[in-house]
């Protein structure tokens, strides 16, 4: 599980994938079921990992079983952790009403509770599902409750996450300006987590963009495309080459998503 989790952190998906693997069977023996958010940690993040590897079926797998365990166990921590987890993969798969659905019910039981480990991340995930439905100032204000919350706490994991949904709020309601100081932000925040960074940096390319930064934009979505193609990152690279592609045909110069194409399919 630690070899699984640093791995995916530091950007090795292939050798987080493998990980999970070989400490599979040991992931279902009743001692390791047993302990307070094993369960849902090590499928939660073994999910975003097969999602980032391009395979749908096998992260809705460990989605469900996580549900499942949790569900199964009938403890606070337990369940919120693994609706925190799956609300994070419902908002990767655009599916924004059932993350939505998950992350309130992981605010409920963390104020009723007081599971202050994840009373910022449950908002934050929340804020990012109504930003996909469409609801920017509800949103902006769940994921600014987040940051401050991480930020006031002793734990930062996935702060970049946040900040750079945030940015997607900021970036929604036209405040671009915001936008770019919240991704800058995003970046500079914890940057021994490299698995964040080619989103963010795409998420910079796009508000550099709008800006009219252009050169600085195609410098940021190339980035973004070679670090997603490193980390083997099919979704991501997918996401930076499109991103590159629609502002080179805006702008004029080669379409450079073409080539990324079939090997993203």
């Amino acid at each position: 599980m630690m070899q699984m989790t640093s791995r995916y952190r530091l950007g090795d998906l292939p050798g987080a994938e493998q990980s999970f693997r070989d400490g599979e069977a040991w992931f279902a023996v009743e001692g390791f079921r047993r302990r307070p958010g094993f369960v849902a940690q090590t499928h939660g993040n073994a999910a975003l990992i097969a999602w980032l590897l391009g395979d749908d079926t096998e992260a809705r797998r460990r989605v469900d079983h996580m549900l499942a365990a949790a569900r199964e166990k009938d403890e606070p921590f337990d369940l919120v952790y693994a609706q925190v987890m799956a609300a994070v993969y419902f908002v990767m798969m655009a599916q924004y009403e059932h993350a939505a659905e998950l992350a309130s019910g992981g605010v409920a039981l963390c104020d009723k509770y007081e599971i202050a480990q994840f009373a910022a991340s449950s908002r934050a995930v929340l804020g990012r599902a109504r930003l996909g439905m469409g609801l920017v100032d509800e949103a902006r204000a769940l994921l600014r409750e987040a940051v401050e919350r991480t930020l006031a706490g002793s734990v930062r994991v996935a702060i970049t996450r946040y900040i750079s949904w945030l940015a997607e709020a900021h970036f929604q309601a036209g405040s671009d300006d915001e936008a770019l100081d919240a991704i800058e932000e995003a970046l500079r925040i914890t940057p021994v987590e490299p698995f964040l960074v080619p989103e963010t940096l795409r998420l910079r390319g796009e508000a550099r963009a709008r800006l009219g930064r252009l050169d600085d934009a195609e410098r940021d979505l190339s980035a973004a495309l070679r670090m997603a193609e490193e980390m083997g990152a099919i979704r991501l690279v997918t996401r930076a080459a499109a991103s590159l592609a629609a502002l080179r045909r805006r702008h004029g110069g080669d379409d450079p998503g073409s080539r990324h194409s079939e090997a993203a399919e």
